[in-house]
């Protein structure tokens, strides 16, 4: 069982360095960001595992085959998101539930065989090379489904499908087929097939008539997500780390940028499981940049004015107990260690309850050393795809294209948050993450397209 972390039947953490691990019998469950980052090429999951955690396999870039077992039932949100070199997955009969973003930006991914009976399979590709998708009759819903999948030629949809929902196949320019489409579709919603200009004349006809804006988007939106698409291929063998073109700081700052009508709509309406902050647990003094793929470029970097940090980890809510606590029960030991309690049982009994009753004390100066070695590992950085923090063991990350609005939030003296709002509606209050004011600031400057 080297290098695998397992409670309770559930594989938490791996953290070998085989390219091609052999999971131990007794796994009924691959827990969340289990594999995330990891340098494997193949994995032959178990039969007895049900269910595969959110971000089990994110980021796995070296990942080319994954065989998964007969009695899984769950595949959670980004399970294999950015697994680039993933071409194909058969999904087993028993699954029935396939999170959000589960293969988002698998760049290699061209087949995926759903089985009879699952029933949502929304928001699931995005950028993937996909080319023909054949979803079962059990399919009840499709939003989002294929955003950006550009070389999506062919689709079958459901037997009795009546909706095809927000954006199901925005972008996806090659499409040229759609079965099943009649007489079952009932109704289309906003931009969902926005670039299908392919499509056959009579579908574009039913289309338009159930939702003239079917084929409309914001277009500023379309091609500044092309721009970004481009400029990281193009600048793939560069340094990393470099100062933003006015291009590319348009770019950026038009993704974070309010999105239409449409979008805020859809925002409404979007499912409540839909994921978009990805967080993980890292070791701590691991740089942030061993999480960042190689092919994002880095816009922003920060590690941040560590002073204040530590200066709060010692100034903490508990620090006024801590000093009473101190002056009173610490002025009690003083006063009997040079009264000479070693001679008396009774006093030396009586010096023990003192030293236990510092308790909180002793809790004070944990979460100083908390603070401060979480003041250590925090950074914090922006690239093209997305917007990471780090602080201490915690990573977290959200992807630029999900971002709506951010702004300034004025708080006490110099302080500021960093307010984000989602495309779902949720809401990430950047502090909660990282306090850097620094960072912050850049961040609103490269919304504005400063």
């Amino acid at each position: 069982m080297s290098g695998f972390k397992i409670a309770n039947a559930v594989l938490k953490k791996y953290t070998g360095k085989e390219e091609n691990p052999v999971i131990p019998d007794g796994v009924v469950e691959i827990g969340d960001n289990a594999f995330s980052y990891a340098k494997i090429r193949s994995l032959v999951i178990p039969e007895g595992v049900v269910k595969i955690g959110n971000g089990a396999f994110d980021s796995c870039d070296m990942l080319e085959s994954i065989t998964l077992p007969d009695t899984l039932e769950t595949i959670g949100d980004d399970a294999f998101a950015f697994c680039e070199k993933l071409g194909e997955v058969n999904l087993p009969p028993k699954v029935r539930s396939l999170g959000c973003g589960a293969f988002a930006y698998c760049e290699s991914l061209k087949k995926v065989t759903f089985p009879d009976g699952i029933v949502d399979v929304e928001n699931i590709f995005s950028n993937c090379p996909i080319e023909e998708i054949i979803l079962p009759d059990s399919v009840k819903s499709v939003y989002g489904l294929c955003f950006f999948c550009k070389k999506l030629k062919k689709v079958r949809l459901p037997q009795g499908l009546e909706e095809i929902g927000y954006q199901a196949f925005y972008g996806c320019y090659a499409l040229e087929e759609i079965e099943n489409f009649f007489p079952s579709v009932q109704s289309v919603d906003e931009n969902a097939f926005y670039g299908c200009n392919l499509l056959p004349e009579e579908i574009k006809e039913a289309v338009l008539g159930m939702n003239p804006s079917a084929f409309d988007a914001d277009e500023e939106d379309l091609q500044t997500m092309d721009e970004i698409d481009e400029a990281a291929v193009a600048e793939r063998e560069k340094p990393r780390k470099e100062s933003l073109s006015p291009v590319s700081a348009s770019a950026a700052a038009a993704v974070i940028a309010s999105v239409s009508e449409a979008a805020e709509k859809q925002a409404k309406v979007q499912t409540a499981r839909e994921r978009v902050i990805h967080r993980q647990t890292v070791p701590e003094k691991a740089p942030l940049s061993d999480f960042i793929p190689r092919e994002e470029r880095i816009y922003v970097e920060e590690t941040g004015k560590k002073s204040g940090k530590i200066a709060a980890a010692f100034f903490n809510g508990l620090f006024p107990i801590a000093l009473i606590w101190v002056l009173f029960d610490g002025g009690a030991i003083i006063g009997m260690i040079t009264g000479g309690v070693f001679s008396d049982p009774k006093m030396l009994a009586l010096l023990l309850f003192f030293a236990i009753h510092l308790f909180p004390v002793y809790i004070y100066i944990g979460r100083v050393v908390k603070g401060i070695r979480a003041a250590a590992a925090s950074s914090a950085a922006v690239t093209d795809v997305k917007i990471y923090f780090k602080n201490g063991q915690c990573l977290s990350s959200v992807l630029l294209s999900q971002v709506k609005t951010a702004r300034t939030v004025q708080k006490r003296g110099r302080k500021r948050d960093v307010s984000v709002i989602l495309k779902n509606g949720d809401k990430l209050l950047l502090t909660e993450l990282t306090d850097y004011v620094e960072f912050e600031s850049r961040i609103i400057r490269l919304i504005r397209g400063d």
